[in-house]
């Protein structure tokens, strides 16, 4: 019997963790699963999806105001599973399933995933408001189907905050489809002398990602280099990020290209770079993505992620900067565009973790 599955977003804006669970989404359609998008507002990734795949559209500014919507969505569509992720959704998700499955013979099952590191976010919380959310995740979490971690640092985070031991816990690391026409088993990648190098950002533009260290790199880079930064993705940093390359003298080198489709599509490995500057990631996607198209890369050694990233490709350490120490990032930099440090990827090695195929076999094990 084919498996009912409606995933839930709070919206179909780019950012990591909705982008994971629209590849989720098309990866089970392509498997043949029934599958079902829901989400409160729509964004750019709503394109991304099959077109095979039907997409509701709760249509609510605030996620608090879909719980009635979502029961009543739950109750007309009968998934089997829901696969929902971020921490609000994961608790309302848990919650309405409770409640659906008390009154209704077929019962629904909740898979969340927990993508980042909610500790810094939660001690933020006024005491009252840290102690709901802790407890409720105490009690939630434990009861799903599975909770989906992108690395075993973060599991590992969770479970020593929380005090918990996460019998239902499990690493799944987020995938990525990998060029055919770069790959080979191992691969050396160097810069191609005399080409203008470009310094790749892409994300949504928040203070977490710290994309403004990049530029204070490059206007502390020597003058000799013929360099630009193209930064794409939206965020409410945008304007800040603007400003700042005014203010750096460097508007004309600073590429601000918004929400693009399939960004690494439009680059070459022979004078791209890309550039991660993140303080903290749960999983970084657009590393993956990056890596896999066959770009170079350079990122701060934040948690979590980029390590076991970069240790999955067998790429060597000199590639990592301790975040937001601009120096350090001036050197990768430099190393690179003068040639003095090769960048060796191992894509045989990576591909048993990142690829399509794997993702979507760690999902199908949870659906059974």
């Amino acid at each position: 019997m084919t498996k009912s599955v409606l995933i839930y977003t709070p919206s179909l804006k780019f950012g990591g963790a909705e982008k994971a669970l629209v590849t989720l989404a098309n990866c089970l359609a392509g498997a043949s699963y029934n599958v079902t998008y829901c989400y409160s507002e729509e964004g750019e990734l709503a394109k991304q999806l099959k077109p095979s795949i039907p997409q509701i559209n709760l249509a609510k500014p605030r996620m608090i105001s879909s719980v009635y919507s979502l029961y009543k969505t739950l109750t007309k569509h009968k998934p089997d599973v829901v696969v929902t992720t971020l921490v609000h959704c994961n608790i309302m998700l848990m919650l309405i399933s409770f409640i659906y499955n008390l009154f209704n013979r077929h019962q629904i099952k909740i898979i969340i995933r927990e993508t980042t590191n909610i500790t810094p976010r939660l001690e933020q919380m006024g005491r009252v408001k840290r102690f709901v959310f802790k407890s409720l995740m105490r009690v939630c979490y434990p009861r799903a189907k599975a909770v989906v971690f992108p690395n075993e640092s973060l599991k590992v985070k969770f479970e020593s905050y929380f005090g918990l031991v996460m019998n239902n816990g499990v690493v799944i690391y987020n995938s990525s489809a990998f060029n055919s026409s770069l790959i080979e088993d191992q691969r050396e990648i160097s810069f191609l002398a005399g080409e203008k190098l470009i310094l790749l950002s892409v994300g949504r533009l928040t203070k977490t990602k710290r994309v403004e260290d990049l530029l204070y790199a490059v206007s502390q880079l020597p003058k000799e280099l013929d360099v630009e930064v193209d930064i794409v993705g939206t965020g409410p940093e945008e304007s800040n990020l603007k400003s700042l390359a005014k203010h750096l003298n460097m508007s004309g080198h600073v590429n601000f290209k918004g929400f693009l489709d399939n960004p690494f599509s439009f680059y070459s490995h022979e004078n791209t770079v890309f550039v991660l500057t993140s303080e903290l990631e749960g999983m970084p996607n657009a590393l993956i993505e990056a890596l896999c198209s066959g770009l170079p890369c350079i990122s701060a050694d934040c948690d979590f992620g980029p390590k076991e990233v970069f240790d999955k490709f067998l790429i060597q350490d000199a590639w990592l900067y301790e975040p937001s120490k601009i120096n350090q990032l001036v050197k990768c930099i430099t190393a690179y565009s003068k040639g003095t440090k090769s960048f060796k990827v191992n894509y045989k090695h990576s591909r048993g973790f990142f690829s399509d195929m794997v993702y979507l076999a760690g999902y199908k094990s949870l659906l059974k």
